[in-house]
């Protein structure tokens, strides 16, 4: 009886909500890709070539990226560790076993856009890469890197495809993240006229799987809020087309 009268611990829904490392890292690099985009599209807009605009706003779009996620950061510490937007007992991602009705259908609908983005990814990926190796002068950088990632990614997604299929949600957010990465890249690369047609289904592909992902996030950690990060990947693949179409 003494035990029950003296305890302190505060209820569930009193207790500040927890971030996991994971997360922050994934708001980290969505970050920097937000900080950066903004960036290169006013120096864009301002008349620099894609090369120039892409140098300089390398390090004032980290700079701004940085500061977008403190911003973040503090939003979610003032206001998402409250009883309001907290969800009890949902801070971590639950396991198969633990998934309700809408967190099963919410990976249901991500594991074959994960898959088509695996494939899509892959198959541009190749195909820059054996243009690149084709090429006997003015090989450029740029090209190989963006190939070497859809190949990288294209990989990792066709494990996660498979993971998510089984209820496994741990890596939404992570897939979210790269779906964005990816989008920006394929932007890139379409700015540059290659291969634009495949570009542009990858970016399309992304902005939808993106969405799915982060959706899926916000369903398996108890659908509280609003899911910004979702409408977030559909702006910026929207962007990566839009951008490099009408000011390339």
């Amino acid at each position: 009886m003494s035990s029950k009268l003296t305890d302190t611990t505060p209820p569930p829904s009193a207790r500040p909500a927890s971030l996991p490392f994971s997360r922050q890292v994934s708001w980290l690099i969505s970050s920097l890709i937000v900080g950066w985009l903004i960036v290169y599209n006013i120096f864009r807009f301002g008349g620099r070539s894609p090369r120039g605009a892409a140098g300089i706003s390398t390090p004032i779009g980290i700079a701004v990226g940085i500061a977008i996620f403190a911003l973040v950061l503090l939003v979610w510490r003032r206001f998402g560790t409250g009883a309001r937007f907290q969800a009890d007992h949902m801070n971590e991602i639950p396991p198969p076993t633990r998934l309700d009705g809408r967190q099963h259908r919410a990976l249901d609908r991500l594991w074959p856009a994960v898959a088509l983005l695996s494939v899509a990814a892959l198959i541009m990926g190749i195909l820059m890469a054996v243009d690149w190796l084709g090429t006997d002068v003015d090989r450029s950088a740029t090209v190989i890197v963006i190939a070497v990632w859809d190949i990288l990614v294209g990989v990792w997604l066709a494990f996660e495809a498979t993971e998510i299929r089984r209820g496994h949600g741990d890596a939404v957010e992570s897939i979210g993240t790269a779906s964005i990465l990816t989008a920006v890249l394929s932007g890139v690369a379409l700015s540059r006229g290659h291969i634009e047609w495949g570009q542009g289904t990858v970016i399309v592909l992304a902005g939808i799987t993106g969405y799915l992902a982060y959706v899926s996030g916000w369903r398996l950690l108890g659908s509280r809020g609003i899911p910004f990060s979702a409408v977030g990947s559909v702006i910026i693949a929207g962007l990566a087309i839009v951008i490099p179409v009408v000011w390339g």
